[in-house]
């Protein structure tokens, strides 16, 4: 019975540590996005000083 609740508890836990590192995926490709269009809007903000 304990070798039952025990494997309950691991798969819970691999579940949650899943989410979370969906969560963390999620995250930096929300942040890489950001940067992207950050980094745009230096590339246009410069040209428009520029001309």
């Amino acid at each position: 019975m304990k070798m039952v609740g025990l494997l309950v508890d691991l798969s819970g836990l691999l579940a949650i540590s899943e989410g979370l590192i969906a969560i963390l995926i999620l995250f930096a490709n929300m942040v890489d996005l950001f940067a992207r269009l950050i980094g745009l809007l230096a590339i246009l903000g410069g040209l428009l000083t520029i001309s």
